[in-house]
């Protein structure tokens, strides 16, 4: 099954790992509601995740980066990928940074060349 969430604090990012144990990973998406650019990859991220098959048992997660900062900061540094907006990230169950990428390489065809499903 694949869900998704909003996160907005880093209570919840917490919890997202804990049931990521239990998935095929996690894909974040960092972005600001009022740059287009962003509002562009967000389009393209879910025409991705939306042809994705439901048993694909992947976690989406997106991050207002202005109203959540404090969140979006954490993992950047918790993870050790500068932050950027707008970004993707691909983690593993295990918590592992597979892949990122951010503005407009945020495609359709590029996450499906680097995540699949």
């Amino acid at each position: 099954m694949k869900k998704t969430y909003s996160l907005h604090d880093i209570r919840q990012w917490e919890a997202l790992k804990e049931e990521a144990q239990r998935s095929r990973g996690v894909v974040i998406f960092k972005l600001s509601p009022i740059c287009p650019i962003s509002l562009a990859a967000e389009r393209e991220l879910d025409a991705w995740y939306e042809g994705i098959s439901e048993e694909a048992n992947v976690i989406g997660a997106k991050i207002d980066v202005i109203a959540s900062r404090p969140l979006s900061q954490h993992i950047a540094q918790e993870l050790g990928v500068e932050h950027q907006s707008p970004q993707v990230i691909w983690i593993t169950p295990q918590g592992k940074v597979q892949w990122h990428t951010s503005h407009r390489s945020i495609t359709i065809d590029n996450l499906r060349s680097a995540i699949g499903l």
